[in-house]
């Protein structure tokens, strides 16, 4: 797990927005610039087409009401 200290104190965060917060509201005057990264393309090839799925149709009035309708008991 990555720990994030604050550059002004010795307070650590889990989390970057943590300090950015902190660094906000405990250190006003101090302002840091993170360096910008350029972003990074990602190559995406052709998509695959997608097979539909075989499946069943049924009814969902016949199927609610096999279930709400009791079945009568065989003796």
């Amino acid at each position: 797990m990555t720990i994030h200290q604050c550059p002004k104190c010795e307070l650590r965060f889990d989390h970057r927005t943590e300090v950015d917060d902190h660094c906000w509201h405990d250190h006003p005057e101090f302002r840091h610039e993170y360096p910008a990264a350029a972003a990074v393309p990602v190559a995406a090839g052709p998509a695959e087409p997608v097979k539909p799925i075989e499946h069943e149709r049924v009814s969902l009035a016949s199927s609610l009401m096999r279930w709400v309708v009791p079945r009568k008991r065989r003796d």
